[in-house]
């Protein structure tokens, strides 16, 4: 367990009330709280949640109830404090997953007003829309957007002259090689590629996979959003809002069609996005599409603990310590087994938090800032759980400092490094 260890004191020399730039080893507080640390109970913890009895720990599932269960007897154990929904351990998290219905229609027609209805999951698939039933757009142009990204301060705009208002916004789903790896996933996530569609006037998207061999996504388990406490959805991964009235998604002969006509062809346009530049254009053809959308509505929890930090005045601060408590459930098949039990995704993360948990809580002095233990629930959905919660924490969101997320721990090597993402606002403040 010497990465566990590694993490564990890195963790507890963070939360100490300062760091000592020369310091060689833990102080002998946090050594005493480290050696307090099991292996057995870590391989525990582990077991539990992977065992085949939780079915994959799927939100929703009398499972993944039991691994609820089981992190909040354990944070009892470790006398942790409730800090969840009225004075649980538990945020209730609703979650909506919507499915397309048999009826989505797309219909492409050409500049003589000739009509083509396209194969449905074959040439295209329609998002289901999370919070409107039935949506629809009527014979709207159709422009091409080359990624669909729109970011002038890295030099770079699909949307610099293009006219989108009240169109279909076409974008393809090749990835952009010019960005680092950060700034391209941001910018091509499906989220962030609506809000800007819609935040330059566009009515649809529609997602282009421009390799013959390239598959459209399966929604046959749906797509699953968070509904808010106005019964709205809160978090979704495919929906910005009620502007944006169809999303779809097409394949690579279908992307030949919409540029029948168009002043420039397909080659020469992802050419030209290859080499940096934006290929953007409008298309000839116009778009009409209708589809229907049924949900099925799912409660489910974030876990919440909270550990009193030892500062009269900083005790209101928290520090998040985080980790997904869910995993895929039964899906398809591999080598014959198709339950998913996620013993590494992220049981072991779990089993971090929890030992985490129980090292803070041996510490003789608490660190200044207050802890929260938040196990999530919907990551493999889109991050839902962990949006949620930190759009609606159950404390003041203003007194939120950090956040210490574990997610798969290599726990067979050593830890080498900490990395930490955001922004830097100094004085940085100490735990």
């Amino acid at each position: 367990m010497k990465y566990c260890v590694s993490l564990l004191s890195a963790f507890l020399l963070f939360s100490e009330s300062s760091w000592a730039q020369s310091a060689t080893a833990p102080p002998k507080s946090v050594q005493k709280a480290l050696s307090k640390v099991s292996a057995d109970n870590y391989k525990a913890h582990v077991q539990y949640l992977a065992d085949d009895k939780l079915q994959g720990r799927l939100p929703g599932t009398p499972g993944y109830q039991m691994a609820v269960e089981y992190v909040v007897d354990q944070l009892k154990k470790a006398g942790v404090e409730p800090a969840g929904d009225n004075g649980s351990f538990t945020q209730q998290v609703q979650l909506r997953r919507a499915f397309t219905e048999p009826d989505a229609a797309l219909q492409l027609q050409n500049t003589a007003g000739q009509a083509t209805a396209l194969k449905a999951g074959e040439e295209f698939i329609l998002y289901p829309n999370p919070e409107v039933p039935r949506t629809s757009v009527t014979a709207a142009p159709l422009v091409f957007a080359g990624y669909g990204i729109s970011a002038p301060g890295l030099g770079y705009d699909d949307y610099a002259g293009l006219d989108v208002k009240g169109k279909v916004v076409v974008v393809t789903r090749e990835e952009p090689k010019q960005f680092p790896a950060a700034v391209r996933l941001y910018n091509i996530d499906v989220l962030t590629i609506l809000q800007t569609a819609a935040r330059h006037g566009a009515v649809g998207v529609l997602l282009a996979f421009p390799k013959p061999s390239s598959k459209l996504p399966n929604f046959s388990r749906g797509v699953v959003s968070v509904l808010g406490p106005d019964g709205k959805v809160s978090v979704s991964r495919s929906y910005a809002g009620g502007q944006i009235q169809v999303l779809g998604a097409v394949n690579a002969a279908t992307l030949n069609q919409l540029f029948a006509g168009a002043a420039t062809d397909t080659a020469t346009a992802f050419a030209t996005l290859r080499a940096g530049r934006a290929a953007s254009a409008p298309l000839l053809p116009r778009v009409s599409a209708t589809q229907s959308s049924r949900y099925q509505d799912i409660a489910s929890f974030n876990v919440v603990g909270k550990i009193l930090g030892s500062d009269p005045q900083l005790r209101a601060e928290y520090v998040v310590h985080s980790a997904h408590l869910d995993h895929m459930g039964i899906a398809a098949p591999v080598l014959g087994d198709s339950l998913y039990n996620g013993a590494h995704d992220n049981a072991t993360g779990v089993a971090s938090l929890l030992e985490i948990a129980s090292a803070y809580k041996k510490l003789k002095q608490k660190p200044r800032r207050s802890i929260l233990i938040v196990a999530v629930t919907g990551e493999e959905m889109g991050l839902l759980g962990s949006a949620y919660f930190a759009q609606n924490p159950t404390v003041p969101k203003a007194q939120l400092v950090a956040n210490i997320n574990t997610d798969m721990p290599t726990i067979i090597a050593p830890l080498l490094s900490v990395v930490a993402l955001g922004r830097r606002i100094p004085p940085w403040p100490c735990l």
